[in-house]
C-alpha cells in the first residue's frame, strides 16, 4: 500500500498525480523495450481520472468545515488492477450521484465525473460516516482500473490484436476502445492472436463475437490464431470453432 498526504489544494495536485503515475508502472508488466500503446493508455486514463477526482474534492469540499484540511491518498497495487482512494474530512461530494452530461448540448461542467466513470472500471463513494474506512467522518472516493494484457499493431490493411492472460468480465471492457477504433477505421483484415490467452468467459467471447460481426458488416474479415486449452474448449462448446474455422 502506498500512502501520501497532501494539503487540500490544487497546488499539490501534480505531486499526487506523479505518485499515481509511478504506481501505474508498478502494476503493468515491465518490458525491455518502450511501453506498448495499451500501457500508456492505462497510465493516462488512471492519472487523468484521479486528477479529475482530486480537483472535484478541492472545489466541492468545504475547507472551512473540515476537521483536517488535507487529502490522504491510498494506492493499492494488485497483479491485475490498481485502486486509488482519496480520503478527506470536508463536506461530502458524491460524484456517483451526478447524472451523465448531455454531450450534444456542449456542457461546461460535469465532464470530470463523466471522464472518471468512462475510464475507470469501478467508482464508489462513502460519505463521512463512522462506517467509512479510516477515522469517523472520513469521505472515501475509490477508483479502480483493471489491467488488460493486449496490444494492437497495423501493417498495411492488416491489424493484429494480441490478447494474453485473462479475457473476462473484468478485463473485456478495457479492450472495447481498441475494438471501437478498429471498426471506425474499417480495417480490412483483423487477426486475433490468442496464443497467450489462458482463460476466457462469456463476456470475453462476446467482445470477440462483436468484433467479428461488426467487421463483417462493412466487408472486413476477422481471423483467430493460436487458440488453445480452456479458450479453445469454450469456443468449441459455443460452436464458434466452426465460425472461425478452428481445428
Amino acid at each position: 500500500m502506498i500512502r501520501l498526504v497532501v494539503p487540500r489544494s490544487l497546488r499539490y495536485r501534480d505531486v499526487a498525480l506523479r505518485t499515481v503515475a509511478g504506481a501505474c508502472r508498478i502494476v503493468r508488466p515491465r518490458r525491455a523495450t518502450d511501453p506498448r500503446p495499451a500501457d500508456l493508455e492505462f497510465d493516462d486514463q488512471v492519472v487523468t481520472s484521479v486528477g479529475e477526482a482530486f480537483t472535484n474534492l478541492v472545489q466541492h469540499g468545504d475547507p472551512g468545515a473540515a476537521t483536517e484540511d488535507q487529502v490522504e491518498i491510498e494506492i493499492e497495487t494488485q497483479a491485475d488492477r490498481l485502486t486509488v482512494r482519496l480520503l478527506d474530512h470536508g463536506k461530502p461530494f458524491d460524484p456517483t450521484t451526478i447524472a451523465p452530461p448531455d454531450l450534444t448540448r456542449l456542457p461546461e461542467s460535469g465532464m470530470g465525473v463523466h471522464i472518471m466513470r468512462s475510464w475507470m472500471d469501478d467508482v464508489s463513494y462513502l460519505s463521512g460516516t463512522p462506517g467509512a474506512p479510516g477515522a469517523a467522518g472520513t469521505n472515501v472516493l475509490s477508483l479502480t482500473k483493471r489491467l488488460g494484457e493486449f496490444s494492437r499493431s497495423d501493417q498495411g490493411d492488416r491489424t493484429t490484436l494480441s490478447i494474453a492472460g485473462t479475457l473476462d468480465a473484468t478485463t473485456a471492457p478495457n479492450i472495447r476502445r481498441t475494438i471501437e477504433a478498429i471498426v471506425a477505421e474499417r480495417r480490412a483484415s483483423v487477426v486475433l492472436e490468442l496464443s497467450r490467452l489462458n482463460h476466457v468467459d462469456s463476456s470475453g467471447v462476446g467482445v470477440i463475437v462483436s468484433l467479428y460481426k461488426r467487421c463483417n458488416e462493412y466487408g472486413g474479415t476477422v481471423r483467430v490464431e493460436g487458440l488453445k486449452d480452456q479458450p479453445l474448449a469454450i469456443f468449441k462448446l459455443l460452436r464458434l470453432d466452426r465460425v472461425f474455422g478452428l481445428s
